[in-house]
């Protein structure tokens, strides 16, 4: 490039609202654990929502594997159109079996009370599920377990139904006895009916709070677990802590490929192959491991595009024709096309609308 064109923007780090949030994967023995338990409680057909989420089976059974948060999302929407169950999101939540969490529920269930299995739950959770976060908050006289989505926004109303029965119930099984909580609250809008989170949760419920969250008397929270452990507890947690370490913040690559990108634009390839040869990582794999931090190479490089468009259309001094070999396009037609899908206008309507 010659010393007359423009200079290209440089790559930065920081918050850019095309990148996800860190962490955004569950781990993809949830999904397991949810489909066999729609297949088996709810005899809904877990083959044919499986292909349709598009989640190889193998990847179920992949200790290490993770999946995105869309993927999470779609599970939920095909479980909700393969049932005419108003309480779908409840009934799953119950039916999920102790053990489905994996060593999260082992360190729960080794716990000496009810409150410390929580503690270790939310502890660990991210091993689990790294697309929320657990929360325990002490008020006069009661427990807040919360959760809490700081990254992106609840996948659905049965999702959010489901966490809060799950957690109930497995609460009931680690104390050995029938408690009801103090109130149950929900971030979504009431349902026409709620006979089944009266027969669920024995508690008054709320609906379009901030969050959801499961209030737990002082007393309930104190109680003994009666699979308690503490030589087995302290093993399970050096093992839980060493799975929490290998949980995936693939958030950092996901920067990496940002910044090569950018650079890249500046006359260089921006390809997945090219992307992926410098951070010697097989195409594939890349791909995987974006997917599970919730974008891919394509989403990154379109973001990119249409970022840097905007900042280059509004310098008056680059034609439109330099902007979109900035932005390594082969014509400027199909900037044209892009930058329309983006925002609705030619680039010279936007450049208009800048005055």
């Amino acid at each position: 490039m010659d010393s007359t064109r423009p200079a290209c923007l440089v790559a930065t780090t920081g918050n850019h609202e095309s990148l996800p949030q860190r962490g955004a994967t569950l781990a993809s023995f949830i999904l397991r654990r949810a489909l066999e338990s729609a297949s088996d409680a709810l005899r809904l057909p877990s083959d044919a929502i499986l292909a349709r989420i598009g989640v190889p089976r193998e990847r179920l059974y992949d200790p290490e594997a993770r999946v995105s948060v869309d993927e999470w999302r779609a599970f939920w929407r095909e479980v909700v159109q393969f049932t005419d169950d108003p309480y779908v999101g409840l009934h799953l939540g119950e039916a999920i079996p102790k053990g489905a969490l994996d060593v999260v529920d082992y360190a729960a269930s080794s716990s000496p009370t009810l409150g410390e299995a929580l503690e270790r739950i939310r502890r660990y959770y991210a091993i689990v599920d790294d697309v929320a976060e657990m929360q325990i908050e002490r008020a006069e006289g009661c427990v807040i377990v919360r959760q809490r989505h700081t990254r992106v926004p609840p996948v659905s109303s049965h999702a959010s139904e489901g966490w809060a029965a799950l957690m109930v119930a497995r609460g009931r099984v680690l104390a050995g006895i029938d408690w009801a909580p103090c109130e149950i609250r929900f971030p979504h809008a009431a349902p026409n009916a709620i006979t089944e989170h009266a027969r669920i949760f024995r508690a008054p419920i709320r609906f379009d709070c901030r969050d959801t969250e499961i209030v737990i008397a002082a007393s309930t929270y104190a109680l003994p677990v009666v699979t308690a452990d503490p030589a087995l507890s302290a093993m399970i947690d050096r093992y839980a802590a060493a799975r929490l370490a290998k949980v995936p913040s693939d958030v950092d690559l996901v920067e990496r490929v940002r910044m090569l990108i950018a650079n890249a634009l500046c006359g260089g390839d921006p390809s997945l192959k090219a992307i992926s040869a410098l951070l010697r990582v097989h195409g594939r794999t890349l791909q995987r491991r974006l997917r599970g931090a919730g974008t891919s190479h394509e989403a990154v490089l379109d973001a990119l595009r249409r970022e840097h468009a905007k900042q280059y259309l509004a310098r008056t001094n680059i034609s439109v024709g330099e902007v979109a070999y900035l932005l390594g396009y082969s014509a400027p037609r199909a900037f044209h096309r892009a930058f329309r899908r983006w925002v609705g206008q030619t680039p010279q309507e936007y450049r208009q609308t800048l005055g």
